[in-house]
């Protein structure tokens, strides 16, 4: 791998533990009544499309459910 390859790949791992803590403290939020439910969905809505956006495309499986 090239420098640039792996500068890339460190930041996306980097983005990806971000998201990692976002979701549990979401998930802290939730369990606290800090926030309700369709705020939560929201939010979690949000972090997947975060999630998705920093993913190397062929890392990602989408399924339907």
């Amino acid at each position: 791998a090239t420098a640039s390859e792996d500068e890339a790949a460190g930041t996306e791992a980097l983005r990806l533990v971000c998201v990692t803590r976002q979701r549990a403290a979401l998930n802290a939020m939730r369990r606290a009544g800090a926030i309700g439910d369709d705020v939560f969905q929201e939010l979690q809505q949000e972090l997947d499309w975060t999630q998705l956006a920093n993913s190397r495309h062929d890392a990602v499986r989408l399924e339907e459910g």
